[in-house]
């Protein structure tokens, strides 16, 4: 995921010449032929979170979202 995420950030998010408060929000979208987390779930929804207090969520944009297609 993290080496998709920067390719976008890379190309589509972040224009010559712009800073980091310029980058547009992004959605990582994998589709897989399998449930990932076991949970029998159609979605996971994944953000970036504070390790020690799970109520402070990292505001970079991006959203990661594996889809299960099994």
């Amino acid at each position: 995921m993290r080496y998709y995420a920067a390719k976008m950030d890379q190309r589509y998010t972040l224009d010559k010449g712009k800073t980091y408060r310029n980058m547009k929000k992004a959605y990582l979208i994998f589709l897989c032929n399998f449930d990932p987390e076991g949970e029998g779930r159609i979605k996971y929804t994944y953000h970036t979170y504070e390790d020690h207090n799970k109520s402070k969520q990292l505001q970079d944009g991006l959203e990661k979202i594996i889809i299960n297609g099994k």
